[in-house]
Order: structure tokens, then C-alpha cells, then sequence
């Protein structure tokens, strides 16, 4: 684990309490996004799944630093970038996650398709809560 998370590798070299117990407790991931991580950090191979998707996969390697499979995440979530997803995409994973080639992505989709996307996202702005 440690090999593949710079979270992880400090947990377990420094002094921390993981390093000490020789566990993690984590408590905002599914066990199947669990699942598929530890089986990333042995095997390098993803597989997303309803219970395991791509959004919940990027969270969580955001979180614990796992670069490969981060881009892996990325990967898979610029193949679905699409006119009604754009905004969650682009406003929510990508900046919140600091995606770099998903909003590269997002961005790039929403320069070729500017015309088509425009008035959704204008909607989908208009309902965001604003700062007072």
C-alpha cells in the first residue's frame, strides 16, 4: 500500500499511530471502494462498477495520494464528459480533486460544443447558491 500512497507510506514510516497499530481506519469509503483500492495498490488494474465508480474511486485516491490510479479515475471519467454532466464534471470532480486532464477535458468539451452546452450550464449556475 504504501508503494502506491504517499498517505499510506507516511502513515506507516513516520511516527503515527498506524505505523504503531499496523491499521487504517477509514470510514468515508464503501467497502467496495475499499476493495478496489487495496486490489489497485497490489495489482495496478481497476475495474469500476456501480459500487466502485469512477467519482468515488477519484475521491478517494485524491485522498490517500494515489497518483496511478488518480489517472486511471481521470481516464475513465473524461470518456463519459457529455452535455448534461458537464457541470457536475467540470464544477464539482475536476476542481475539487485538483483533476488536471478531466478539466482539460471538460474544458476542451465545452469549447467544441459551446453552442449546445451554453443555456444548460447558464441553468445549472443560475441554481448554484451564491456567496453574501
Amino acid at each position: 500500500m504504501a508503494g502506491r500512497s504517499t498517505v499510506f507510506q507516511r502513515m506507516f514510516h513516520c511516527d503515527m499511530k498506524e505505523k504503531d497499530s499496523g491499521t487504517v481506519v477509514v470510514n468515508d469509503a464503501s467497502s467496495a471502494v475499499l476493495k478496489s483500492m487495496v486490489n489497485f495498490c497490489y495489482t495496478a488494474e481497476i475495474e469500476f462498477t456501480e459500487d466502485a465508480s469512477a467519482e468515488e474511486m477519484l475521491k478517494i485516491s485524491h485522498e490517500y495520494e494515489i497518483r496511478y490510479l488518480k489517472e486511471e479515475c481521470e481516464e475513465e471519467l473524461c470518456k463519459g464528459v457529455h452535455r448534461n454532466n458537464l457541470c457536475r464534471v467540470l464544477l464539482k470532480l475536476a476542481h475539487l480533486y485538483d483533476a488536471r486532464k478531466l478539466d482539460s477535458a471538460t474544458s476542451q468539451f465545452f469549447r467544441e460544443n459551446f453552442t449546445d452546452v451554453y443555456k444548460n450550464v447558464v441553468e445549472i449556475l443560475c441554481r448554484v447558491p451564491t456567496l453574501e
